[in-house]
């Protein structure tokens, strides 16, 4: 996120902005299945933790008014669990369901909260979901005034563009075996942007207490054959902002 420029976002004139957010760690205990890859045995470990946040955003001091945006370390949710995690973030906060949103950040090494290729594992996603309603109710304990800033930058070494042209004009994906002197070009460009909104106390100082951010890179930096829980490149991304801005950090 180099060069990233920072400015002051009205929203509306003399119009107030309330924002809090929290996090809970939802690393599995033991062995589970993972998403995203064909895998023949459950993780081996952990190569780093991860995390769900909740960013509560609204322009009236009751947090009930507010917009919940989740984010979960995992590949994906199914909707039937989506839908009964916002049910319980609004039984738990006040807040109505139709103010909270569930997104994972869809990395490819984590729990198999869905199970793409791989048993789905249900006890993960009950203990997922109780997490999701402590990480809401600690954004709402932590709403408070603040101002808005929005940033961009852009970001082009983690992500390329997977489909390609072949000779015989059918498609291939990158990672499918086929002879690289038979590809005439790759089918399209990435997107670098990295799109950032930062929020500071609006009653102390300029630091910032949060920050959201996207880039559209899959998160899947971590090679098929691995066997380790991680968040990958979100996660090192959420990390290196947490230590450099002491803000809590989330991708979506």
């Amino acid at each position: 996120m180099h060069n990233a420029k920072w400015q002051l976002d009205f929203i509306k004139q003399g119009q107030k902005m309330y924002a809090g957010i929290g996090k809970r760690e939802i690393t599995p205990q033991g062995p589970v299945w993972m998403d995203g890859m064909i895998r023949s045995h459950k993780s081996e470990g952990v190569h780093d933790p991860i995390f769900t946040r909740a960013l509560l955003i609204g322009n009236t001091e009751d947090p009930r008014d507010g917009f919940a945006i989740v984010s979960a370390d995992v590949c994906a949710l199914k909707t039937e669990h989506a839908n009964s995690i916002r049910a319980q973030v609004s039984a738990a906060t006040g807040i109505s369901v139709e103010r909270v949103v569930i997104a994972a950040t869809h990395n490819h090494s984590g729990p198999a909260a869905i199970g793409f290729y791989n048993p789905a594992e249900a006890g993960y996603v009950e203990f997922l979901s109780g997490r999701i309603v402590e990480a809401v109710v600690q954004a709402v304990d932590r709403f408070q005034r603040a101002v808005l800033l929005r940033g961009e930058a852009e970001e082009r070494t983690v992500s390329h563009y997977r489909r390609l042209l072949a000779d015989d004009g059918h498609v291939v994906m990158n990672w499918e075996s086929f002879p690289a002197e038979r590809i005439i070009k790759v089918l399209g460009e990435i997107d670098p942007r990295i799109r950032v909104l930062g929020f500071r106390d609006a009653n102390h100082g300029k630091s910032l207490f949060a920050v959201f951010f996207h880039h559209a890179g899959h998160p899947n930096i971590m090679s098929g054959d691995n066997y380790l829980i991680s968040a990958d490149y979100p996660g090192a991304s959420i990390r290196r902002i947490e230590e450099k801005t002491g803000s809590t950090a989330m991708f979506i």
